[in-house]
């Protein structure tokens, strides 16, 4: 039993004397949707508003933003769309450069092989002032529909 308390208070003093968080004292959150509807026949566009929450001004000097898509589950090859600087900061992306440089399985992807059982995804990437790159669990799926 004093073994067991030896152990306890051990661990409990390590832990209260490390510094989990390394001096971090800025970050940042991306604000975009979950999720956006694409209508294939109707929509002509993906648009959305992408914004960041920093906890001081200049924290942040960049967002870059990467799509993928997953046609007949199989996934493309990822993508930048683009890095910004300034928010909140409009995404709008026609079918063309929507599609712009995906490929599934070597080939590039056409508006007519989609289906409503596709999707696509953006991801985020957070470049810090400092240097440092955030990846938010924040993304944001495109639903494709018929």
């Amino acid at each position: 039993m004093a073994l067991i308390v030896f152990c306890m208070t051990s661990l409990t003093a390590c832990l209260e004397d490390e510094d989990l968080l390394d001096g971090l004292q800025n970050g940042a959150l991306v604000n975009a949707p979950g999720s956006v509807e694409f209508v294939l026949g109707t929509s002509t566009a993906v648009t959305y508003e992408l914004d960041i929450q920093q906890n001081n001004p200049g924290d942040v000097a960049s967002v870059t933003v990467f799509k993928q898509i997953t046609v007949d589950g199989t996934a493309s090859n990822e993508v930048q769309v683009g890095s910004f600087t300034t928010f909140p900061t409009n995404i709008n992306l026609d079918v063309a450069a929507l599609l712009s440089g995906l490929q599934v399985v070597g080939n590039n992807v056409d508006i007519s092989a989609l289906d409503g059982d596709d999707s696509m995804l953006f991801r985020y990437e957070i470049v810090m002032s400092d240097g440092r790159t955030l990846n938010p669990l924040t993304s944001t799926t495109v639903d494709i529909e018929d």
